[in-house]
């Protein structure tokens, strides 16, 4: 699916045909797998889901030891999975306000990414290392913020481009979150 959609195909034109040709398998084995296009979908965002989860080393895995350079690296990692899975991501944004499964799909991923953010934040709370104003509502606004615009801007950035945008949401994550120094 994603090898389609980089190649330009539209998600709500493929067929379950195209996709099973392109996976070299035939259109009763899809089915074996999924019930249709749309449990492929949610399959592959949970994966993806992970897969963001996971590049965000120290900050999502053991944000009780996270540090403000952990964020930072952790949005380093997120920035370039969401790159590497642009075609996914941007087409189930793109299809969320239209079709109510994709959008449920699509609400998932970002409700995952939300609550992996309240969790690392409260880790931060509780050491007294957080800035007044860091709340769940603020990490969920800044984890929505972070997950829309990563999926309409890199596409089209090369690495360097990438690495400016996670600096830069690197440096508003660390002072949302983290209190200065004493």
């Amino acid at each position: 699916m994603e090898a389609l959609l980089e190649r330009g195909q539209r998600f709500g034109t493929l067929s379950v045909e195209q996709l099973a040709e392109a996976a070299g398998i035939s259109r009763g084995t899809f089915y074996l797998h999924f019930q249709d296009k749309g449990e492929l979908v949610a399959r592959l965002m949970s994966h993806i889901a992970q897969e963001i989860i996971d590049s965000g080393g120290t900050w999502f895995g053991d944000a009780a030891a996270a540090r403000p350079d952990d964020l930072r690296e952790a949005l380093v990692g997120m920035v370039h999975t969401f790159k590497k899975h642009q075609a996914i991501l941007s087409a189930v944004a793109d299809l969320a306000p239209s079709d109510e499964k994709v959008g449920a799909i699509y609400r998932e991923l970002v409700e995952r990414l939300c609550a992996q953010s309240r969790r690392s934040l409260a880790a931060v709370r509780r050491k007294g290392l957080s800035r007044a104003g860091a709340t769940d509502h603020m990490a969920d606004t800044m984890c929505t913020m972070i997950v829309d615009h990563c999926i309409r801007e890199v596409g089209g950035l090369d690495r360097a481009g990438l690495n400016r945008l996670a600096r830069t949401l690197g440096y508003l994550g660390v002072s949302a979150v983290f209190a200065d120094p004493a």
